[in-house]
């Protein structure tokens, strides 16, 4: 996982109000926290994180630069984030606070690639999971595991024990668990929760 850059200064006015003004200024209230530390009010300016750590869904490991000897060089993760839902802007983060040398559990996006077998029967990849919750070393955590659906024909399913993580990454579900499966033109049984979606030619990525 990459390592960006944000500054962040200390956060003293609180409340609704003084969220709004900092906001006008193009600058964003946020909460540091961690295991060993208490919920800290930061902010942060609101283009540098659109240029340096995007989307949620695009994970890094954030470096903290700061005047404040507390938040200065600390490494953290995204939790959460609000955006406006007119404009995208975001408007308030969480962020955790990490330790580079402990194991950390997190979720990782899975990405199913390649044409399952089953597409040519009329079959319909099916994911059942769309994340998979790893532990690792923070800077060992994947932006994602990829997923290889090419061999699935109808009915063909794969499972947590049957993903070939990279070394240090484990996945802490349980490897019965079923990730994605090809469903039958027909409908058939469904594996999961998840609506039937249909695979392009080339390829499906999810």
């Amino acid at each position: 996982m990459q390592t960006v850059s944000l500054t962040a200064t200390l956060r003293t006015a609180a409340g609704k109000s003084a969220a709004r003004r900092l906001r006008r200024t193009g600058t964003v209230p946020g909460i540091f926290y961690g295991p060993n530390r208490q919920s800290t009010p930061v902010a942060f300016p609101a283009k540098e994180f659109r240029e340096q750590v995007g989307h949620p869904e695009s994970a890094s490991l954030i470096q903290l630069q700061s005047d404040a000897p507390e938040l200065n060089g600390k490494v953290a993760l995204l939790k959460d984030a609000q955006f406006d839902a007119l404009s995208g802007v975001i408007t308030h983060a969480d962020f955790y606070e990490v330790d580079m040398t402990q194991l950390i559990r997190v979720p990782v996006a899975l990405h199913f690639v390649g044409k399952p077998a089953g597409l040519i029967h009329g079959g319909m990849l099916q994911p059942i999971c769309r994340e998979l919750e790893v532990e690792c070393l923070p800077h060992a955590i994947p932006e994602f595991i990829e997923v290889d659906v090419t061999a699935l024909d109808v009915h063909d399913s794969l499972h947590v024990r049957d993903l070939n993580l990279p070394e240090g990454i484990r996945a802490t579900f349980d490897p019965d668990l079923t990730l994605v499966t090809v469903a039958s033109p027909s409908g058939g049984e469904s594996a999961g929760p998840a609506e039937a979606a249909p695979v392009a030619a080339g390829g499906g990525k999810s």
